[in-house]
């Protein structure tokens, strides 16, 4: 038997106390790195929590576009990732050269000036308040992953605008900003050309434009979507199917979801990387993204029940000991 840390005991004894209580949904934003399933300590709560009855959704974390970096894997565990808006915010700029980018704001305003002015370029945003104060006076300046903060000490410190570039980790994945001077964000693979600019030229400048409608197939751009959103919206959806079909176990309001689930945009489209933008397959997405309505009324769906996790288990080549420690609690608390 294992005698568990300290900061184990809360979530598990939280799942104890709601599996007590009877409650028929369990939405939890926990997790950690991947583990066996007979020393995960949520995984083998979370089983005693299926087997009651008890939904259960959990996060699929947040260190994408890694791979391999999926947690709250357990089959038993419904495990949701995040998804992307249906629209787009666009903001065009034009370089010195005529060269015209689109990035996305949630700037609501018109700028006060839309001439062309001089772009400073500051690698990650390094610098202090001083040098703010030194670089962006009436210039327009450039750096990576950029905070609302910032934008607040540029305009304060006299500077014409911000353009936030996304980095290689986010890639195409642009989260839009609402900054409170002309701002925007650039895709990665952009950002990289407008750097390229930069640094070929004395005289880099642009000139922003917030008037600009721009569209195309939706499956890129995202306001703060994340993981902590997106659990609890599965979670809701399976309290909508559980009050339609009070009789369905979690397996079957999971199956409900996932074979109604769209594997493309609304528009249609094949759904896409925010990484690298190409197509993006089943182990990116999943089952692809929720519809409730079509859910509750799948026609279809596939029961699971503890034997099955049992030999799913045996199939991975646990032991006796491993999966007795997998579905049955047995510590010492």
């Amino acid at each position: 038997m294992e005698l568990l840390e300290e900061w184990q005991l809360e979530p598990v004894a939280a799942i104890d106390a709601a599996v007590k209580d009877g409650v028929h949904i369990l939405s939890l934003s926990l997790g950690g790195g991947p583990e066996e399933f007979d020393v995960d300590v949520v995984a083998i709560a979370t089983f005693a929590a299926v087997r009651n009855g008890i939904f259960v959704a959990f996060s699929a974390g947040n260190s994408w576009p890694d791979e391999g970096s999926l947690v709250n894997i357990a089959p038993w565990i419904t495990t949701v990732g995040t998804g992307s808006i249906d629209r787009k915010f666009p903001a065009r700029f034009t370089l010195g050269n005529g060269e015209v980018y689109v990035g996305q704001s949630l700037y609501q305003q018109s700028p006060n000036f839309t001439g062309f002015s001089p772009l400073v370029y500051v690698p990650q945003c390094l610098m202090s308040d001083t040098e703010i104060t030194q670089l962006v006076k009436e210039k327009i300046l450039v750096c990576e992953n950029a905070f609302v903060e910032l934008g607040m000490k540029v305009a304060k410190s006299r500077g014409v605008s911000l353009i936030r570039l996304n980095g290689n980790y986010s890639s195409e994945g642009v989260i839009v900003k609402a900054f409170t001077l002309p701002g925007l964000t650039l895709g990665y693979f952009e950002a990289q050309k407008l750097i390229k600019y930069i640094n070929s030229t004395s005289n880099p400048r642009a000139s922003l434009q917030f008037s600009y409608r721009w569209c195309r197939c939706p499956h890129i751009a995202v306001l703060y979507s994340s993981t902590l959103m997106s659990y609890p919206h599965i979670a809701g959806v399976a309290a909508l199917l559980k009050a339609e079909h009070p009789n369905w176990s979690p397996a079957m309001i999971r199956s409900a979801m996932m074979t109604t689930a769209f594997p493309l945009d609304n528009s249609y489209c094949l759904i896409f990387l925010d990484e690298n933008l190409k197509p993006a397959n089943a182990l990116a997405i999943g089952a692809g993204h929720v519809d409730p309505v079509r859910a509750k009324n799948p026609r279809l769906v596939y029961n699971l029940g503890v034997q099955d996790y049992i030999n799913f288990l045996c199939t991975m080549n646990y032991t006796e000991t491993q999966i007795k420690s997998s579905v049955n609690k047995t510590w010492v608390t």
